[in-house]
């Protein structure tokens, strides 16, 4: 049998479809169509996913069809094929956006999968790392080859193409967000792709002047967003269905896999005849047509595809849609890639990005290439031959009039012969089939995001046939062929943006003339003030590296210290680099809890301390405590327990101990009640991990001097302002007296941890603990742009350390202050403004005008999303999810550890607190919810924060501001519902504060008017 396929197709999940993209109606569309097997579209939403599970059966191999009780009651037509006999194949549309050798790609893949568990799998793979509810066409953070990756790992039998291949801004070879070549793209896997869909802005014909891409099969779908537009572009097999069958159908693009005896089929008037001159369309490509006439047995194989007129694509041209600028390649070489009307660069097309990438000239046929056949819906040539608009009803009635008599519509176009179409149809309908075949029509071609039009008859030929004259060869001149010119091509050379966490150091040729000293000081102490975006680690690993290095210090008698795991694992990477041999593993690098596990150790080991075996997690302590309050009587809310080990928790790191004077007597028993608990589990807390090893280190002189003398001879301490007191008196005891090989880096301006425990005022003591301390600022700031300084040092207070900060980076984006009616707005304000500095993450938001062109120094992973509370968190995560941009949500309950437990190969927006945030850094930084009782946080039942928090609430929007790059976004809700409580909160009071100089204002939703993000007014804050 040979039967067609439409291979991609939408459901009614995806974005800008019609709601009749249901299983049924689309069945019925195909059975209209003459698709026998339907791509299903979609499978990773779950609401799809369980449609298909509810609704379709197994057919052939591989293949699904509709529930008996779900087949539609459809007349069925004259060749008895209905909506029962369609097939559906498991396949979804991914687009795939990320930063890759220097630029934002933007990839749409097809992914096929066998069979519906396999499906599931997949989804709950995808579904760890990525939104997959929102839209029936997801977007992933995710290389192209990482998720092919993925799908084969599912299984060896899934495959994947890339879809509409030269599609400008959402391809594979896009002239905006592509790559120029497949293994550019999937690297080490590139022999699993074999086929590409060449979209409907190109055809065969066009591919073939490509010679790299003669290894892969050519196919075509109709990427359809409703029923009725199934199979203006499709795929024609013979042979038997069946998932396995279709997949090596393609893969060997045409070549015989098996032999088989001919079937009937639904379409059984469809014989191999019709691939001849005499009965089939004129416009066909390639040789296999003819060795395949009139063979009895035919092998399962790829036949070729039906393909749209590619000047009717919406991007076959170059040009400015919104300046009515089309222009073909020449005109754009001769222009420089720059629109006339308003001096951006235009949206470059296919031809033009095919002639760019083409070695071979037009016209050029690949041995063994398919034939393919050009085509237009029957539905517009209905609607040219009478003039009206495709939609209306007088096109429709007559459109499925001519279906229900002649059989389904592809069949109509590609092999009924004219006498029987003009048995049925009026002579202008079939006038009008003929040119189509024969390609005598003009197109006007379509360009950056319009489709083309077709003229089939002039007014006069259409006049003449409602006259009834009689048929005559009418002409119609041939359609405009591309001209053979120059292309004006992608820049390839493009600088590469700094991606999101990207350290400082990495963009650091070399250090600075305060960095030198910092590094190279070593007879005294050394306090180093390191603002925002200064290269604070960078220094301290290449002070590690120097005393190494230079015979300063032995490897194993260098201890650095930091706050996080994350921290400590980039540090000792970036040592590998630095220091020659077994040196760089030598040196000790790791968290204050590990230096205290370590300490404790070296007791033990001594015979001088008995340790406990087992180190208790948060939940795990918690779970203790609750037990240890029953056991001791003592009666506790289930919900405060929490709330009253965090105060116990404070007590250990301010060294008080168990049977010490403490006012609060509850707290007082509970801490009594938890050490006992743990002495008998015999276990410690992470607490005791800090306050344990202070105790032993004070208890005996003689091995805190042993310890001094071997392993921390030279002691680096990283983010001194936010030690506890635990972690202070540690530094103390295992520093030389006089401080001489202590060293210790921070910024007070950026101490925010006093909830648990840390206290700015160690960096300040610090001073004078250690009276011949050599003290370093360092002021250049490599990562914001000095309006971004500007508006953050604007915040701080008097009191501020690191005021002065000179930005390295030139630009003057200025801070954007926003002001949104509530909660919802501020979340699609922020969502749509990221896709519009992304220049677009959907076909929707070129089509609807809300962008213009892309940044492809961006990708998803330079931005975040910062908040105070995770109340406004919850809030944007509902943005996120309804926008279907990728976003990942920092979710640890240690502010230190919330950024480490966000997946690093995935590139997708972040969102976390503020605490969590510092330490990274991001091109593009919105801070959300700049409200009073926000920003500054006033917990519910207070009137006012005490000075000491105030200042604390300061600094912490320092910190936020100080994680932008490029730009950054300051959104304020003038009501918002926290805690179930409608509120109307006046803006921050620290917006006051801000150098209007460096800000706009922009209130974009009021009715005054309606600026782009891009172009921002100038107004009040308040």
């Amino acid at each position: 049998m040979i039967y067609f396929a439409d291979l991609h197709i939408h459901s009614k999940y995806s974005r800008a479809t019609s709601k009749e993209c249901n299983l049924v109606d689309l069945a019925k569309w195909a059975a209209y169509k003459g698709i026998f097997v339907l791509g299903t579209g979609d499978f990773t939403h779950p609401e799809w996913s369980r449609n298909i599970r509810e609704m379709l059966e197994d057919a052939e191999d591989g293949l699904l069809r509709l529930k008996p009780e779900h087949v539609p009651r459809v007349e069925t037509f004259p060749r008895g094929f209905g909506p029962g006999d369609v097939r559906f194949l498991l396949n979804v549309e991914i687009s795939s956006i990320y930063k890759k050798a220097g630029a934002t790609r933007k990839v749409h893949n097809l992914i096929f999968m066998p069979d519906i568990q396999t499906m599931e799998e997949f989804n709950t793979r995808l579904d760890r790392i990525g939104n997959i509810k929102s839209d029936g066409r997801p977007i992933l953070g995710l290389d192209s080859r990482d998720l092919l990756e993925i799908a084969l790992d599912v299984t060896p039998e899934s495959f994947l193409i890339p879809a509409h291949i030269w599609t400008p801004w959402f391809s594979l070879l896009g002239s905006r967000s592509g790559f120029d070549t497949v293994q550019e793209c999937f690297a080490d896997l590139s022999d699993y792709i074999f086929a590409m869909e060449t979209g409907l802005s190109s055809d065969p014909e066009m591919n073939h002047r490509v010679s790299f891409l003669d290894r892969y099969t050519l196919i075509s779908n109709s990427d359809t967003h409703s029923p009725w537009n199934l199979g203006r572009e499709a795929c024609i097999f013979a042979g038997d269905p069946g998932y396995q069958v279709i997949r090596d159908a393609i893969r060997d693009g045409g070549r015989d896999v098996t032999t088989v005896e001919g079937a009937d089929s639904p379409l059984s008037s469809i014989q191999l005849e019709s691939l001849t001159p005499e009965n089939g369309p004129l416009s066909m490509r390639g040789p296999k047509h003819a060795d395949m006439a009139g063979r009895s047995r035919i092998g399962n194989r790829f036949v070729g595809t039906i393909e749209f007129f590619p000047e009717e694509g919406k991007y076959h041209y170059d040009g400015h849609r919104n300046c009515r600028m089309r222009l073909d390649p020449e005109e754009t070489n001769q222009l420089g890639g720059i629109c006339p009307v308003c001096g951006k660069p235009v949206t470059v097309g296919v031809m033009n990005r095919v002639m760019a990438l083409g070695d071979k000239p037009l016209g050029r046929v690949p041995d063994g290439a398919a034939p393919f056949w050009r085509m237009i819906p029957l539905a517009e040539i209905v609607s040219q031959a009478l003039g009206v608009g495709p939609q209306s009803k007088k096109v429709k009635g007559l459109h499925m009039e001519l279906m229900s008599k002649l059989g389904p519509e592809l069949m109509i176009l590609w092999a009924l012969p004219l006498e029987e179409i003009a048995r049925h149809a009026p002579a202008i309908v079939v006038e009008g089939v003929s040119r189509v075949r024969e390609g005598k029509l003009h197109i006007h071609a379509g360009f950056d995001g319009e489709y083309g039009k077709v003229e089939l008859f002039t007014p006069e030929e259409r006049d003449r046939f409602e006259g009834q004259q009689s048929l005559v060869p009418l002409g119609g001149g041939p359609r405009k062929k591309p001209k053979k010119s120059a292309s004006f091509a992608r820049s390839t050379g493009k600088k590469q943006a700094p991606a999101a966490r990207e350290s400082v150091e990495s963009r650091t040729v070399k250090l600075n003339e305060d960095q030198v000293r910092a590094v190279s000081e070593c007879d005294r102490p050394v306090l180093v003030k390191a603002g925002p975006g200064t290269g604070k680690t960078g220094t301290l690993t290449h002070r590690v590296a120097s005393l190494v290095n230079q015979g300063k210090a032995q490897p194993d008698q260098v201890t650095a210290v930091t706050f996080t795991r994350k921290a400590a694992g980039e540090m000792r990477e970036r040592l590998e680099s630095m220091v020659s041999g077994e040196n760089a593993s030598k040196c000790w690098v790791g968290t204050f809890h590990q230096l205290g596990t370590r300490i404790i150790d070296h007791f033990r080991r001594e015979g001088t301390f008995e340790s406990r075996e087992t180190i208790l997690q948060e939940d795990e302590a918690l779970t203790l405590f609750r037990e240890a309050l029953k056991s001791a009587g003592l009666k506790v809310h289930p919900s405060r327990a929490a709330s009253l080990l965090n105060r116990v928790s404070l007590l250990k790191q301010s060294l008080v101990e168990p049977n010490d004077t403490i006012q609060d007597e509850d707290v007082a028993a509970a801490y009594q009640a938890y050490e006992k608990g743990l002495q008998e589990a015999g276990a410690f807390d992470l607490d005791d991990l800090l306050m344990v090893p202070v105790r032993l280190l004070r208890q005996d002189d003689s091995m805190t001097q042993q310890i001094r003398e071997t392993w921390t001879r030279h002691l680096l301490v990283d983010e001194l302002q936010d030690v506890n007191r635990a972690q202070y008196e540690m530094v103390r005891f295992l520093a030389d007296r006089a401080g001489k090989g202590l060293f210790a880096i921070g910024d007070p301006d950026q101490a925010i941890y006093s909830f648990r425990g840390a206290d700015r005022e160690f960096f300040l003591r610090f001073r004078e603990d250690y009276p011949s301390i050599q003290e370093i600022f360092l002021s250049r700031n490599y990562r914001s742009l000095g309006t971004i300084l500007r508006a953050s040092e604007s915040v701080l207070d008097a009191s501020s350390e690191t005021r002065g900060l000179e930005a390295q980076r030139s630009g003057d984006n200025p801070v954007r202050v926003v002001r949104l009616p509530n909660a919802a707005t501020e979340g699609m304000f922020i969502t749509r403004t990221i896709d519009s500095m992304l220049g677009g993450s959907t076909f929707f938001s070129f089509d609807s005008g809300r962008v213009t062109g892309p940044d492809d120094k961006l990708g998803f992973g330079d931005f975040a999303v910062l908040y105070r509370l995770n109340a406004v968190g919850d809030m944007l995560e509902d943005a996120f999810q309804a926008s279907g941009i990728p976003y990942q949500r920092a979710r640890k309950k240690s502010p230190k550890d919330e950024a480490e437990s966000l997946d690093p190969r995935v590139q997708a927006v972040t969102l976390m607190t503020i605490h969590a945030s510092k330490g990274l850094e991001f091109p593009v930084v919105f801070v959300a919810g700049c409200e009073d009782g926000v920003i500054p946080h006033i917990p519910m039942g207070e009137s006012e924060p005490s000075p000491e928090e105030l200042e604390e609430e300061r600094r912490l929007l320092y910190v936020a501001m100080t994680r932008a790059g490029n730009d950054l976004f300051l959104t304020r809700a003038s009501k918002r519902t926290l805690h179930g409580r409608n509120l109307t909160p006046n803006p921050s009071r620290f917006l006051e504060a801000i150098d209007r100089n460096v800000c706009h204002f922009l209130d974009p939703l009021s009715g005054r008017r309606k600026p782009r993000v891009d172009q921002p007014v100038q107004g009040e804050l308040f």
